[in-house]
């Protein structure tokens, strides 16, 4: 496979939207260091700050993919590996750290 350096994606998303420690006031230093040590967990909360509650979870999925490939989220499709990953594990986390409110049951954040 070429290495074309002047068409390269980023490897890492732009995270202006991520908030700062000062959101999560109830969070202990190691819960919020724990949160956001996972690029996804980082890439998510960048994501849900751009979208209107409540966000499907497959909505969610191709916002989190347009943001780690810098691509327009018109030209994302859904990939059922991203949808996986957040629904066993990044929301469920963030659910238990009352960073948001996921239902696993009807796949959506609020």
């Amino acid at each position: 496979m070429p290495n074309n350096s002047t068409t390269a994606t980023p490897k890492t998303a732009p995270l202006g939207n991520v908030p700062d420690r000062s959101a999560f006031p109830d969070l202990s230093d190691s819960e919020y260091h724990s949160l956001l040590s996972s690029e996804r967990c980082r890439v998510t909360l960048a994501a849900l700050a751009e979208l209107e509650p409540p966000v499907d979870l497959n909505d969610l999925a191709v916002a989190v993919i347009a943001l780690e490939t810098n691509t327009p989220v018109s030209e994302v499709t859904v990939d059922d590996l991203v949808s996986s990953t957040l629904h066993h594990h990044h929301l469920p986390k963030m659910n238990h750290l009352d960073v948001l409110d996921y239902n696993p049951k009807t796949k959506q954040v609020r």
